[in-house]
């Protein structure tokens, strides 16, 4: 009798775990749905550019408010996000220029997303920018896990500021509050252990937190802080949450004060 329950348990618990292994992908990598007419009104901004593979990606260009500076910035969004949506905010930072640019397989970009796959395009990214803008100062931007990806590039790459929105501290702690310790860090294929690449960032890095957020813990985008060996400072964005923290005019201040000093 108590053999067949525990026979039953484990082959429900095997099942369990082989449904969250194959389902993963789709977990981290929620997408964003081409918004066309959009993309028709973005046109004169436009920049796609080629990565590995001759994946194409989907991106733009636009510029800042502060024409005459010698900084330049890239935005890496989250994982539901199509980037063409921060254009808006991006025009709004004291740089001369901001790229952004849709992970494989969201908005009109080609491919499937992996971790593999999205870090080695920001290294193709970061490459195209400063060939065409070679004597910038460079600033990274990354928000929710994009944070991830902004700290991985900075991690090995010369730049002059780094800039995490509501930062993770890797997938295995978001995988082990979601699922309570019961899905194994060895089955999780694509990791995004920021608070590990943070340590290898030599430049000056912003960490800003929505005080309300509700899908990244405090508790790890402090852990992620606290492990920056760099030149740091840390700012929370009074009643903001996850999904809201660019409504809020401080969040743009206090990014603009970081770059601007």
């Amino acid at each position: 009798m108590i053999t067949g329950i525990l026979a039953t348990l484990m082959v429900a618990y095997i099942s369990y775990l082989l449904l969250l292994f194959f389902a993963q992908d789709r977990l981290i990598f929620l997408g964003a749905k081409p918004n066309h007419l959009l993309y028709i009104k973005l046109e004169h901004c436009s920049e796609d550019i080629p990565s590995d593979n001759n994946i194409i990606l989907q991106g733009w260009k636009v510029n800042g408010s502060k024409p005459d500076s010698d900084s330049i910035a890239i935005y890496f969004g989250g994982n539901a996000e199509d980037t063409s949506g921060m254009l808006s905010f991006l025009s709004e930072l004291n740089v001369r220029q901001s790229y952004t640019y849709n992970y494989r397989g969201y908005g009109l970009s080609e491919g499937v997303a992996s971790e593999r796959d999205i870090c080695s395009d920001a290294v193709t990214i970061y490459h195209h920018v400063m060939n065409h803008s070679p004597n910038t100062r460079l600033i990274i931007i990354g928000q929710s896990l994009g944070s991830a990806v902004a700290g991985y590039l900075a991690s090995r790459k010369i730049i002059d500021k780094l800039i995490l929105l509501s930062p993770l501290s890797s997938i295995s702690d978001i995988a082990k509050l979601r699922f309570k310790n019961t899905f194994p860090n060895m089955l999780i294929k694509h990791k995004f252990v920021l608070m590990e690449h943070v340590r290898k960032v030599t430049a000056k890095t912003l960490v800003i937190i929505a005080q309300k957020d509700s899908i990244i813990p405090y508790e790890h985008s402090m852990k992620t802080y606290k492990n920056i060996t760099s030149q740091k400072q840390l700012t929370e964005i009074a009643g903001a949450d996850h999904n809201d923290l660019f409504i809020y005019s401080n969040t743009t201040t206090k990014i603009n004060q970081f770059i601007s000093v």
